[in-house]
């Protein structure tokens, strides 16, 4: 995790005055609530790395017989 800012995302970060050359992405039930126009900005998202490991060892082999008990009728 960083400082949030502003940017491309899908999460809803904060509500702002408009400014001549912002996207079109005026939001009209804030901007009806009071005497300016407000965008709607969304959180900026960055890649995250994920790493996965798999173990080969033998341990990871081990299966069951099936023939364990079900408590299910």
């Amino acid at each position: 995790h960083g400082r949030r800012k502003r940017g491309i995302g899908e999460n809803f970060w904060q509500f702002r005055p408009y400014v001549e050359g912002d996207s079109s992405r005026v939001d009209w039930r804030r901007s009806a609530r009071d005497d300016h126009i407000y965008v709607r900005d969304r959180e900026w998202e960055a890649a995250h790395t994920v790493w996965l490991w798999a173990d080969p060892s033998p341990s990871m082999l081990y299966k069951s017989t099936g023939a364990t008990v079900s408590k299910e009728s």
